[in-house]
């Protein structure tokens, strides 16, 4: 799911608060941020996977209040692909 493969893009586990996804994005983006890596090729679609799992997982915390219970995950994915 769209979802979880946000979460895993920042390293987070199934009951990451607010804090702990911007504490995640946060610590990548500095790390993986193209201007902090200009010779590695990679840095630039890292940085790019990092920041839309982060818009991802905000706009769902906002949305659906920090909520992962499945039933909300499904209803998520079905508003979004929509």
């Amino acid at each position: 799911e769209a979802v979880d493969a946000a979460r895993k893009a920042l390293g987070l586990d199934d009951e990451a608060t607010m804090f702990e996804i911007k504490e995640a994005y946060r610590d990548l983006t500095h790390k993986c941020h193209p201007d902090e890596n200009p010779d590695d090729i990679h840095a630039m679609e890292q940085f790019k996977r990092v920041s839309e799992a982060y818009k991802m997982l905000t706009y769902y915390c906002q949305h659906y209040k920090y909520s992962f219970r499945e039933a909300d995950v499904k209803n998520f994915v079905i508003h979004v692909s929509q």
